[in-house]
């Protein structure tokens, strides 16, 4: 969490000026929004689900404060799927043989190829399907053609400039935005913003994005 924010941060007076294309895409695990424990934002030793459920909200959230403090460049949280690659070739153990024979065994009915999954995050950070919130034609990205339509934002509202969307480019489901509403309503969104900007200047003694 930490890193990527720093980055996104580091780079948006960068974006901000740009003549053409704004964007800034976080492979994670969007649409799995969930529950958050303000006393452990980071989630240390949680079970892997529960672990994984507020790691997306988090990371939906803090691009939610970039997207307001940048909204003339546009910000997708998306999740790459089950694909197919190298991720356990160093594994070991019992319980990691399991898994690679099970992956091996489901592999084809559940995977998505590299080079689909290649195409479709292209198209995420290409099309104009995924447009800031503010910024003319020429910084929103490809010209949407046939019977695409610009895409509703985390925060349910159509080109919001803030995206959390599947493996297959679609938006998170009503339940995901009803949360992240509440979120928002209830000062969780804050609290979380404040702890990792509380870190960042821990650890690099600097405020966030300075």
């Amino acid at each position: 969490m930490h890193s990527r924010m720093r980055f996104i941060l580091n780079l948006l007076p960068l974006l901000q000026k740009a003549d053409s294309l704004r964007r800034v895409v976080s492979v994670l695990v969007a649409t799995y929004e969930g529950p958050i424990d303000t006393n452990n934002i980071v989630g240390e030793g949680f079970p892997l689900t529960k672990w994984r459920d507020q790691v997306a909200s988090v990371e939906t959230l803090l691009l939610e404060e970039a997207a307001r403090r940048a909204p003339e460049v546009s910000f997708i949280h998306t999740a790459p799927g089950i694909v197919k690659s190298g991720i356990m070739r160093d594994a070991k153990g019992f319980g990691n043989s399991i898994l690679i024979t099970m992956s091996n065994l489901l592999g084809p009915l559940i995977q998505t190829p590299p080079d689909e999954s290649g195409k479709r995050n292209i198209f995420l950070a290409t099309s104009a399907m995924y447009a800031p919130n503010q910024g003319s034609d020429a910084v929103v990205g490809v010209p949407l053609g046939g019977k695409l339509v610009v895409a509703r934002g985390s925060n349910g509202r159509i080109g919001s400039g803030m995206y959390t969307v599947d493996n297959k480019g679609e938006s998170s489901s009503l339940k995901v935005e009803k949360l992240l509403a509440g979120f928002r309503e209830n000062g969780t969104a804050d609290k979380v913003w404040d702890y990792i900007a509380a870190d960042f200047k821990k650890i690099t003694g600097t405020e966030v994005g300075q």
